[in-house]
């Protein structure tokens, strides 16, 4: 696979996985707000998107280092 199309389907991918919880977030403010929460607080909901957001970015580091645990992604499951 050429790199131009590994790129492309990892673009893909983060952005399909962006799409559900941007679909969460925007309901969860709208019922949110219709109950009466106030805008400052509705705001700091948007913070829960960050870690999201910055996932490929620190994602392939996580994936270089193998915690002392057995399994792979057993390990940081446990971590985290």
């Amino acid at each position: 696979m050429s790199n131009f199309k590994l790129k492309i389907l990892l673009l893909s991918v983060y952005s399909t996985q962006f799409v559900g919880v941007a679909f969460i977030l925007a309901a969860a403010m709208a019922i949110l707000r219709e109950s009466g929460m106030q805008l400052k607080q509705l705001a700091m909901l948007n913070l829960i998107a960050i870690p999201i957001a910055g996932k490929i970015f620190y994602a392939p580091f996580i994936d270089r280092f193998k915690p002392f645990f057995n399994g792979k992604y057993r390990s940081w499951l446990i971590i985290s």
